[in-house]
């Protein structure tokens, strides 16, 4: 019944703060498995997103729209958003209700666009990560450094920071 905050959640371990230690300190932190942590994430402070015109009010709509099914299920192969989707397939959904049709997987969909720095991400860029072999996950910027995402069957659609696993590639498919 403990609650910590997360620093970062790498290959099934969770990284906390330790509270009264140092910050900087090694001891400031410890780990323990995803296994047995519930972890819950939440927006730092709420953003209304305005209609404007041009790429950014089209940006706003697909954070507004991805964000409507934020909880639902995660199912791997899935590309339904209200049965359940996986990574790949909860982003090529809603790319697909604003005209734009994206590969089915995320290697694939990883090709399509121009690349972003990080430094110019805007919201609807598409952040991509590896696991070591190659892209296996996609997630959508939404903005104050949070993606919304797929995450896996346990945790379904969440919001996490944009750098919870290193990065591998952004791309702008607006």
């Amino acid at each position: 019944e403990e609650r910590y905050d997360v620093l970062e959640e790498v290959d099934g371990w969770v990284k906390i703060a330790l509270e009264g230690a140092d910050d900087d300190a090694e001891e400031g932190y410890g780990y323990i498995s995803a296994e047995y942590a519930d972890v819950r994430y939440a927006l730092i402070e709420a953003y209304e997103f305005s209609p404007l015109t041009g790429s950014t009010g089209l940006r706003n709509s697909v954070v507004n729209f991805a964000m409507n099914y934020l909880g639902n299920r995660y199912v791997w192969g899935g590309t339904s958003l209200t049965n359940g989707a996986d990574c790949s397939g909860f982003v090529l959904s809603v790319f697909a209700n604003y005209g734009i049709y994206l590969p089915r997987v995320a290697a694939a969909q990883a090709g399509v666009g121009t690349r972003v720095d990080s430094s110019e991400m805007l919201p609807g860029d598409l952040v991509f990560y590896s696991s070591g072999g190659g892209i296996d996950h996609v997630a959508i910027y939404i903005g104050n450094g949070q993606i919304i995402h797929a995450a896996n069957s346990r945790r379904g659609i969440i919001i996490s920071p944009w750098n919870y696993m290193s990065p591998t590639k952004i791309m702008n498919v607006i």
